[in-house]
């Protein structure tokens, strides 16, 4: 990223969908973008988590990367199933690439 260009916010959940620029600093087109937080599951068990992008995205969680679409040029719909312990935090980190035209990531 290049410094200028850098932005940091906190959001309660990866759900955006962008016609334009997502923030005022940054290009409407070519643009990346990475979350990274905790998961603290309910339950103990496994648990579904989704991605879908109009283009490259990848989920990491713990220290491996469970979905990695993050080569695509067309649009990402993709699942994949971790075991996770109830009260337990598990890091998650997202990374998004976008190109151009209708942004979303959720």
């Amino acid at each position: 990223l290049e410094p200028w260009r850098e932005y940091t916010q906190i959001d309660p959940a990866v759900d955006f969908f962008w016609i334009g620029s997502p923030v005022e600093t940054c290009p409407d087109d070519y643009f990346s973008a990475r979350w990274y937080g905790y998961l603290l599951p309910k339950a103990t068990g496994i648990h579904t988590l989704r991605v879908e992008a109009d283009r490259g995205a990848r989920v990491k969680v713990g220290s491996t990367w469970v979905i990695d679409e993050m080569d695509s040029s067309i649009a990402v719909r993709a699942s994949t199933q971790v075991a996770l312990q109830r009260h337990e935090p598990m890091f998650i980190e997202v990374e998004y690439s976008h190109a151009a035209g209708i942004a979303y990531l959720r």
